[in-house]
Order: C-alpha cells, then structure tokens, then sequence
C-alpha cells in the first residue's frame, strides 16, 4: 500500500484505509511499519546492528502477522529498549486491523501495567483512533472498541493469569515476578479464535544469570521458541557528527558506534549510563550479555561435575529418603495455593548424594501430590524428610502417598550453618567424584542450585547471611536432607514408624 505524504487532519482516514488494506489482503510488513510511524506516531528501528540480533520491530512484524513457532515469542531486550512501548504498539495494531481481537496484558508487577496502559490509553485516546472506543471509556480492567476487540491490562498474580484465553496474552518484565508460579500458569494462555492466531508473548531484561528470565530463555531454546534479542545498539538514537568522541565519557563503551545507530535511546542517557555503571550491570543490563554468578550461594556448584551426564535411577543398594520443602503454607495465609517440592534422595556409604528423580507442584494439596508421587511408583522410603513448619501437610502427603513411612522430623536450624553443612558435599574427593550428583532430568533442582543467591550482595559479598527466599525449593530439600543425616540420633530428631504425625510430636 502507497500512501502519499500527509497532515496530521488526515490520520483517521489514513487509520481507515490501513484498516481496509489489511482486511483485503494486500498488507505486509512495510505497511505494518507506516501504520506504526503514521498513526502511533513511533518510527520503529528495522533493521539489526549486532550479528546474531534483530530489530524491535521483526518482533513486532512475527507476531502481528503470526509467522513464530510453537505459538509463543520472547523479546529479550536492554533496559529501556522499548519491550512494553512495542507491546502496546502491537497490541494497538492487533486491536485495529485484525479485529475482533481479544488480548490480555500482564505486567510483571503494578507499575509495569501501568506503563503499558498509558501507552496504550495515549493511542485509543488520540484524535484518529478514538472513534473507536465508546465515549473515550478506556479501562484498565477491560477496555471494548466498536470494532469487537478488547484488551485487559493487569499485574501478573497467581488469579489473573489463570483465567481466560484471549488471542494474544502478553507476561511483560519476566525478571521481577514476585510469584514464579505464574510463568507456569500463564504458558499457553492464548487461543485461536475469529480467525486470529494464538500467541503467548514474554518479555524482559536479563539482570540474573539465574533468574526466572534466564530460566524462560532455556525452556524457549529446548522448545523451539522464537527469541527476539535486541540490546542498546538496536535502539540507541544517533549521535550527531558535532560531538567530540575522544572527549565524551562514553567513548570507552561507544567506541563511535552511536554514529550509525538510529533508534529512540535518549543519546544523552546512553552517555550517562555507559560512563557509570560498572561492568557486570552494562553487560547484563545493556549489552543483554550473561550475567555472572555475584551473590550465587553456592558458587562451588558446576553442572560438569554435580550433574549427571545420563538418567540417575532409584539403586536398591542404598536407602531411598523423601524429603519435601512445602510452600503452600504461607501461600494458606492468603487462601491460596503455592509451589513446593518433593525430591528423592539416596546417599551410598562414602557419603555421597544422588538425587534421581524430582516433583513440583502448583496449586496441589499435599495429599494430591501424594498420590501423584505414589502413581510414579512406590519406594521402599527409609523416611519422609519434612519442613519442621508444616508437621500438618507431611501428615496428609503420606496419607495421599498411601504408604507407610517413617516420618523423619528434625530442627532445620539456622539457614546459614545449613548450607556450610552442604559445602563438604559439594567438594570433588581424590577419586575424581563429587559428594553430590543430581540426575539430568531434575533440570528444576539444577536450576535452582545455580540460581540461588544472596539477598544483598556489595562488592561481590553478601551484606548478610540470609538468601534470597527465592529459587529455593531444591536448595532447601537438599539442606534439610543433609541436616537430618548429620543428625541422624541426636537429641532433636525424631524418626518413627506411625502415619499420624500429631502422635509423633507429642511432647516434642
């Protein structure tokens, strides 16, 4: 479609006949950028400036016209890099020219659904679009355009992402989700419907190199996920050939590539930032490099040595132990459901530690996952290993596993010395082996050794001793399991044959 040069006085026409190009078929990717440039008024960057990058708008351009794979797309992004203007720049465009359209936005937390409602409310309200919308009543919660489409901006809890399948559904800001369980349920949201495309979209920078971001990025590569990278250089604005490079205070990080970029980045941010961010946050942050491991708890912890290169199987030789780290008991506070974690551990006589086999669960009773574990085969379990928390929830697991096993109760202490007891296991002994194996298939378990980390890091050392209470399901099985072995006998720990575990913490 041709379009000759206008005024701003013929946008709503010019709005109708990309309306009408698009309903007749002859609409492509350059008239999908002019709609964008005339009508939202935002010259989206086209073209890439680093190997193996995209532009912003090839992001855009996939998912309007429905060419990524698997019916998902992740926009890895630096920050600023414009991911929540471009959503609402799509989603915009998806409203008015694919109508009806049904989209759900979720930012990661309040202010990002925020940002992108005001987006998004500057776009319907304009004096070209907002014909579309009856009398200017654009809400957040759902807003109605004459044309049948429909969006609803929300943050991303637990309830909201559990409910609905629009075409589009949009998880904006993956890193700072406060509930990682939503990424589970949000996945495959979306569904096909008056002829539009399903499509599950996920945004974010990386600040992490194991953060829930980095961990959505693994799953997308083993799936065949589409990842969209951008970083500063795709969206940096250009510098004028009137600076002085030599004496700017970005030029150790610039090194004149701000000449040939051309994109929307404030140039004068850019120097800001590039002349006072140390190293590690401009990598991650702005060059979308990986991150590295500051603050990791367990830095000794190597998937070349603690990760099996084949399957670990159940071996009849050593004892098998259940141990189980449930987060649903401060999820109960607020009648809800959380995500815990019943992993199975066996340790051979020269103290070293496998683990074979892991289960996660979000939104089951400890009796549902009883009976899940029990379905996968029952064990003969020398003890069920159990947050000293929750004596309520290991009683009604072993109720739903359908099994008599000793519960084993111990005081799990300080979380400090705990992990100080974890370390020996994680020492290579003079015969090459490590005192802690975990089979390949329990990716989650390895994932979260490595991700987990300290609460507050400066200079590279955690302020204090308390991890973040985040990615710390298996490291918490693992700590509570190396506890009760150490104090296997001891004063404070408790091991017995009964199923009702108020008979055996009586006078505990």
């Amino acid at each position: 479609m041709q379009l000759p040069d206008i005024i701003p006085d013929d946008l709503r026409s010019v709005a109708d006949e990309y309306v009408e190009c698009f309903k007749n078929g002859d609409f492509n990717d350059d008239d999908l950028h002019d709609y964008i440039r005339l009508v939202l008024g935002y010259d989206v960057p086209r073209y890439p400036f680093c190997d193996n990058h995209v532009a912003p708008f090839q992001f855009i351009a996939d998912i309007f016209f429905g060419r990524c794979n698997g019916g998902a797309a992740v926009g890895f992004a630096n920050r600023g890099g414009g991911k929540t203007l471009g959503l609402a720049i799509l989603e915009n465009a998806g409203m008015v020219l694919r109508a009806p359209l049904e989209i759900n936005h979720f930012g990661s937390v309040t202010t990002q659904s925020d940002i992108c409602y005001d987006y998004f409310r500057s776009f319907a309200e304009s004096e070209h679009l907002n014909h579309l919308f009856r009398e200017r009543e654009i809400q957040r919660t759902n807003t109605e355009a004459i044309n049948g489409s429909s969006i609803s901006i929300h943050p991303a809890t637990m309830p909201k992402v559990s409910g609905g399948h629009p075409n589009w559904a949009s998880l904006d800001e993956v890193e700072t989700l406060e509930r990682r369980g939503v990424i589970e349920k949000f996945r495959g949201m979306s569904q096909t419907s008056n002829g539009n495309h399903r499509i599950d979209i996920y945004t974010s920078t990386r600040d992490r190199a194991y953060g829930p971001f980095q961990k959505l990025l693994l799953w997308a590569e083993s799936v065949g996920v589409p990842i969209y990278k951008w970083c500063i250089w795709e969206v940096l604005e250009r510098c004028p050939p009137t600076r002085d490079c030599r004496s700017c205070p970005a030029w150790e990080r610039c090194q004149g590539k701000a000449r040939r970029t051309n994109g929307f980045y404030p140039l004068q941010d850019f120097i800001d930032r590039a002349a006072t961010l140390d190293q590690e946050t401009w990598n991650a942050q702005y060059l979308c490099l990986r991150p590295e491991r500051t603050g990791a708890v367990y830095k000794e912890f190597d998937e070349d040595i603690h990760v099996s290169k084949e399957p670990i199987q159940y071996d009849p030789q050593h004892s098998v132990f259940l141990v189980g780290d449930p987060g649903w008991r401060a999820a109960d506070k607020e009648k809800k459901r959380g995500k815990f974690v019943v992993a199975d551990f066996q340790i051979d006589p020269y103290d070293r530690i496998t683990v074979f086999r892991e289960n996660r669960f979000i939104e089951k009773t400890p009796y549902d996952a009883g009976e899940i574990v029990a379905r996968q085969g029952l064990l003969p379990w020398k003890g069920l290993i159990w947050d000293t928390e929750d004596p309520g929830g290991a009683r009604d697991f072993i109720k739903g596993l359908g099994a008599s096993v000793p519960i084993v109760r111990f005081d799990k202490g300080k979380i400090e010395p705990g992990i100080k007891g974890v370390r020996p296991f994680l020492k290579v002994r003079s015969d090459g082996t490590a005192g802690l194996l975990i089979s390949k298939t329990c990716t989650d378990a390895i994932f979260e050794m490595l991700a987990y980390h300290y609460k507050d890091v400066i200079d590279g050392k955690p302020v204090d001793d308390k991890p973040e209470d985040v990615d710390d399901h298996f490291p918490d099985c693992l700590r509570y399991f190396v506890i009760a072995y150490q104090k296997a006998g001891e004063k404070g720990t408790i091991v017995g044959e009964v199923r009702d575990v108020e008979k055996i913490l009586a006078g505990y």
